[in-house]
Order: structure tokens, then sequence, then C-alpha cells
């Protein structure tokens, strides 16, 4: 699915009176204290569900590494593309790709399922937000000050724009074989990125992304740009040795 760089249906702009999130208290989503408090952090995947007060459940799948209770480690949230099928859609993505090549990073990784038409929506950003609003509440052991959001394809889009539209929620973010997603959005100059797009991608061609990239770059925007030769658009997992190399990078970005 390609979209403009300048979406016609993204807002105008978006109530942040909260600290990270959205409008005001009195018509904010929220999701269920009890789907996220009695989360079990023992090691490994975990396939769970969190209510929202409109009444959606988000499935998402969870991947922890060992924890304390002082533990405040990064959160990684890692968005699918369009392909992944089922109930639990970020899984692929998150068995394949995100955990193989950033365990070392020893972060808690969560892979939820979209539940707007797109990434780039709204609906999907604010159900994020809330989702991270409410992991806080519920004392998980994270850090807010270490949330990365990475991105295949449509999540990669998802990538720009919800670091675009909310710089104060996200420390970093990660896209990848994705196409840009610009305009005017402030985000875009203001929270590091990593972008990795392979010159053989049959879906959004090397040479746009590239020219969009670049002309970002030059205008400030803290973007790395890493270019893979040969995966094609469907090979997720070909992408986990230039995703590993990216460890060193957020970890700059975390001290």
């Amino acid at each position: 699915m390609r979209l403009s760089k300048h979406p016609v249906f993204l807002p105008l702009a978006l109530c942040f009176g909260l600290a990270f999130f959205g409008c005001s208290e009195e018509n904010a989503l929220s999701v269920s204290q009890a789907d996220l408090a009695y989360v079990d952090f023992r090691p490994g995947y975990q396939k769970l569900e969190a209510r929202y007060s409109d009444g959606k459940t988000m499935p998402y799948v969870l991947h922890s590494p060992v924890v304390t209770s002082l533990s405040k480690l990064p959160l990684v949230i890692v968005l699918h593309g369009t392909e992944p099928q089922g109930t639990y859609k970020g899984e692929t993505i998150l068995k394949f790709l995100a955990v193989p090549a950033l365990q070392n990073l020893n972060a808690v990784f969560i892979a939820p399922t979209l539940m707007a038409p797109h990434w780039t929506y709204p609906d999907a950003l604010e159900m994020i937000e809330t989702f991270v609003q409410g992991a806080l509440e519920a004392d998980w052991p994270i850090d807010p000050n270490k949330i990365v959001v990475i991105g295949y394809s449509n999540g990669g889009m998802g990538v720009w724009t919800m670091t675009g539209i909310n710089p104060d929620l996200f420390a970093a973010g990660i896209a990848m074989a994705a196409e840009p997603v610009i305009g005017s959005l402030k985000g875009t100059s203001l929270v590091p990125k990593y972008v990795i797009h392979s010159k053989a991608d049959e879906v959004f061609p090397f040479d746009e992304v590239e020219r969009d990239v670049l002309a970002e770059i030059e205008k400030g925007a803290p973007i790395t740009f890493a270019s893979a030769e040969y995966f094609s658009h469907s090979g997720i997992s070909n992408y986990v040795p230039m995703l590993r190399e990216s460890i060193p990078w957020l970890q700059a970005i975390f001290k």
C-alpha cells in the first residue's frame, strides 16, 4: 500500500495535554489495567491481549528477557507489515526479525496487532500511546526514556508517522523496507531514526526512498541510512544482520 508523503488522513493537530499521550483525561482512550498489571515477565514469548475503553481488544506478542524488581529496560514496539495473517499478526516479525537481531539490547519487546486500516492512521498511534501509558501505570519493568518503535513495510511507515507526530514518546525509530512519511511532521527532525532499505525492494523503489531520506538528512534530520543490495520486500529475515548493526546506535541514544 503506497500513501502520499502528505497523508490527508493524518489529523492537522493532535492534542497532547498529557506528558506523552493523547487528549484531555476526560476524553482519553484507556486500557484495562487488569490486562497489564498481572503480566508475568518470564523469559521468552507470550501471546496476550489488551482491552480498551472503546471496546477494542488488541492482541500482542510479548518477549521478555530476565527481569528483576529493579529492572528498567528499553521497550521495543514492533510494527508488522500487511501480509501476516491470524490474530497475533506481529508474531512473525518478532520471532524472525526483531528478537534475533536485537536480543542483546536486553529489552522488553511487544508486537501488537494492527487494529486500524494502516499503521499511519491516528487510531493506530492512539492505541500505542495508550498501551505505553497503561504499561507505565502498571509498573512494567521499562524505562519511559528508552521507548523505541521499529517496523517493516506498512509498519515502517508507521514508524515515520508515529515518531513524526509524537516525538516526546519515542527515543528512536527504525524503519525497514518502507516509504518515508514526512511532510510537515515535526518529529521527523527530532527523533533519531535508522532507515534500512534494499536496492532490490519491489514495492518501494530504492531510488525514491533514498532521495526522500537524503533530503531530510540535508535538512538536519537525525537519520542514519543503511542500504542493502539484494533483499526482496518479502524476505524479512534477511534484514536480521543489518538490524543487529543498529544496536550500538541505540545504545548511544540511551546514554
